[in-house]
């Protein structure tokens, strides 16, 4: 396990958790690691045993470790799916309009698809087509379109090569997604498919900035299209 070094006397348990913090982040720490003693923690970081449990109080609160009576602390390195979990909960416990989940949403959707059209690979595309074929075929089926589609965006993640953006974009998306869904039923998933299949054209061919446009498009489209069925349920906030 890595050496720490000691922390002066009037430091506090926020640079206690920092340290452990960093050290799991940059795997200096494996997962299900066995932490030391708590005592032999205190003399590691220079803490009294009161500053020490109440940086264990914060880790064990983030998921980064976890206590087990009569065994010990060990460590827990961060699932993927914790971070979108955060931002998803953020969301929902405060109050953002439409336009404002829009305008994140947006560039993150146009820059995606401009990557994926630079870095798209055979996979990228055929998984793509199969998700279109899917949202085609299954019109009156809500649920297996609704999947189809989440595939069809994803798969542009996929080939954007970053997946960061994924947990951005799911993250919004979880807030948009009663909105989207009662817009699909008011105009019909036609134009949604359209507008789809242009943005898999560009990034087939490997057309970046066509890709950014057709996106940027179905962005607005889909931005459209919320606000007018919003409006018939006199709700625009949601």
């Amino acid at each position: 396990m890595k050496e720490f070094l000691k922390i002066k006397f009037h430091s506090r348990a926020d640079l206690v958790v920092d340290k452990i913090t960093n050290s799991i982040i940059n795997a200096e720490l494996s997962d299900g690691e066995l932490l030391p003693p708590e005592n032999q923690l205190c003399g590691i970081f220079g803490v009294s045993r009161s500053i020490l449990r109440e940086a264990v109080r914060v880790l064990v609160s983030k998921g980064l470790i976890e206590v087990k009576q009569g065994y010990g602390t060990f460590v827990r390195r961060p699932k993927i799916d914790i971070p979108e979990e955060a931002v998803r909960n953020y969301l929902m416990t405060h109050t953002f309009s439409l336009l404002q989940l829009m305008e994140v949403r947006t560039p993150i959707e146009v820059e995606v698809a401009r990557l994926a059209a630079e870095r798209r690979d055979e996979k990228h595309v055929k998984n793509m087509e199969e998700s279109l074929q899917t949202m085609s075929v299954t019109l009156k089926s809500a649920e297996v379109y609704a999947e189809a589609d989440a595939n069809f965006h994803k798969a542009i993640i996929d080939a954007s090569g970053n997946l960061i953006f994924g947990i951005m974009i799911r993250s919004i998306m979880g807030n948009l997604h009663i909105s989207r869904q009662l817009a699909i039923r008011h105009f019909g998933s036609e134009v949604v498919i359209q507008e789809h299949k242009g943005i898999f054209e560009a990034i087939k061919k490997k057309q970046p900035r066509l890709a950014a446009e057709k996106m940027k498009e179905h962005m607005d489209g889909t931005l459209k299209r919320i606000n007018q069925v919003n409006e018939l349920l006199g709700n625009k906030d949601q």
